[in-house]
C-alpha cells in the first residue's frame, strides 16, 4: 500500500510592516527629491513616528537642496522622540541643517550634550557620539553665542572622536581665545592618538607662537609617541615656520630615526622647498637617508613627473640603486 505524503497547509503571504508600507510610498519622493512634487511628502515624512523614515526623508531633503525648509528641520528634531537605533534620525537631521547652512543653533546646542545609551553585550553603550561631535562642527561654522563653552564641554567628552570633533572646531572658529582649551586638554593628558594630534593641529592655528615651541620640543624629544604625533601636525601644516623646524630636523646628525620622521612629515607638507630638500637627500644622503627620502616621496606616487625627478636626483649617489627603489616603491610608476 502506498504511503501518502503529508500535506503543508499553504502559506498565506507575509503582511507587511506599517515601515515598510510608509517607505513604499515616500518612495518617488526619495528618489527624485528636487521634483516640485517631492517637496510635501517629504516635509510630512520629517514628522513620522518612525525614526527610519525620518532618516531617509532628512537625507532626501539635503541631496535634493529643498529650499526654505529650516524650519521643518528644526520641527523634525523637536519632534524625536522614542526609539532612534544608532540616532540615525537625528544625526541626518543635523546634517541636512548644516549642508543647508542652517542659522538657528538649538538642534545643534541640544545634540552637544546628548547621550543616548542602547542595550549590547555587556554595559549599555552611548551610540550618540557622532552626534555630539557632528553639532561641535555646525556650532562652529554659526558661531554659536555658547560655542567655547559647549566645546570646552566636549573636550572632556568620554568619547575621543567627540573631543577630536570639538578642537577641530575650535581651530576652524579661529578665536584664539580657544587655545586656552587646547592647553587644558593637553595638560590632563590624554593618550588616544586622535585627540593629540587634533589637539596639537588646533592649537598651531589659533596660537602659533605657544605652539611652535611645544612641537619643537616634543620633535626632539626622546617620546616616541609625541615626536610622531609633532613630526605629523607640522607636516600637514602649511606655516613657513613648521616647514623650518621639519628641515632642522633633517639636518639632524644624531638620530636617524628622528631624519626619517622628518622626512616622512616633509612629503606630507608638499611645498617645492620640502619636495627639493628630499630630492637632495637622495642625491647626496647615506643609503640609509636616501632609501627613508625615495619611500617618503612615495607616498606622493600619484603625482606626475614625480618618480622621474626621484630617479633623476639619484642618478649620482653611489650608495644604492635608486632607480630600482623607485620602481619598488613607487609601484613602476615613471612619470
Amino acid at each position: 500500500m502506498q504511503r501518502r505524503r503529508p500535506t503543508t497547509a499553504p502559506q498565506s503571504p507575509r503582511r507587511s510592516t506599517a515601515l515598510e508600507r510608509e517607505l513604499a510610498d515616500l518612495a518617488p519622493a526619495l528618489s527624485n527629491p528636487g521634483v516640485p512634487t517631492s517637496r510635501e511628502p517629504l516635509l510630512a515624512a520629517l514628522l513620522s513616528p518612525r525614526a527610519t523614515v525620518v532618516a531617509f526623508a532628512a537625507q532626501a531633503v539635503r541631496e535634493g537642496a529643498l529650499p526654505d525648509v529650516e524650519g521643518a528641520l528644526v520641527r523634525a528634531y523637536a519632534s524625536l522622540d522614542g526609539d532612534d537605533p544608532g540616532c540615525r534620525a537625528r544625526l541626518a537631521l543635523l546634517e541636512a541643517l548644516d549642508h543647508l547652512e542652517a542659522t538657528d543653533d538649538r538642534p545643534f546646542v541640544h545634540a552637544a550634550r546628548y547621550v543616548q545609551k542602547e542595550k549590547a553585550w555587556g554595559p549599555a553603550v552611548d551610540t550618540a557620539a557622532g552626534v555630539r561631535a557632528r553639532a561641535a562642527a555646525g556650532l562652529a561654522r554659526m558661531g554659536s553665542r555658547d560655542l567655547l563653552l559647549l566645546l570646552g564641554e566636549m573636550l572632556a567628552d568620554p568619547e575621543p572622536p567627540v573631543q577630536a570633533a570639538a578642537a577641530d572646531a575650535l581651530a576652524h572658529h579661529g578665536d584664539r581665545a580657544g587655545a586656552g582649551l587646547l592647553l587644558l586638554r593637553l595638560a590632563l593628558g590624554d593618550t588616544d592618538p586622535q585627540v593629540l594630534l587634533a589637539c596639537h593641529a588646533a592649537l598651531l592655528q589659533l596660537a602659533p607662537d605657544v605652539s611652535l615651541p611645544r612641537l619643537a620640543s616634543m620633535l626632539s624629544g626622546h617620546d616616541e609617541g609625541a615626536a610622531e604625533v609633532a613630526a605629523l601636525v607640522l607636516g600637514q601644516s602649511r606655516s613657513e615656520a613648521a616647514l623650518e623646524l621639519l628641515l632642522t630636523a633633517l639636518r639632524d646628525d644624531v638620530l636617524p630615526a628622528r631624519r626619517a620622521r622628518a622626512m616622512g612629515a616633509l612629503a606630507h607638507f608638499r611645498g617645492e622647498r620640502a619636495t627639493s630638500a628630499l630630492l637632495a637627500v637622495v642625491a647626496g644622503g647615506r643609503r640609509a637617508d636616501a632609501t627613508a627620502a625615495v619611500k617618503a616621496l612615495a607616498s606622493r606616487a600619484f603625482e606626475p613627473e614625480l618618480a622621474r625627478r626621484v630617479i633623476e636626483a639619484g642618478e649620482g649617489n653611489r650608495e644604492l640603486d635608486v632607480a630600482a627603489l623607485v620602481a619598488r616603491e613607487f609601484g613602476g610608476a615613471r612619470g
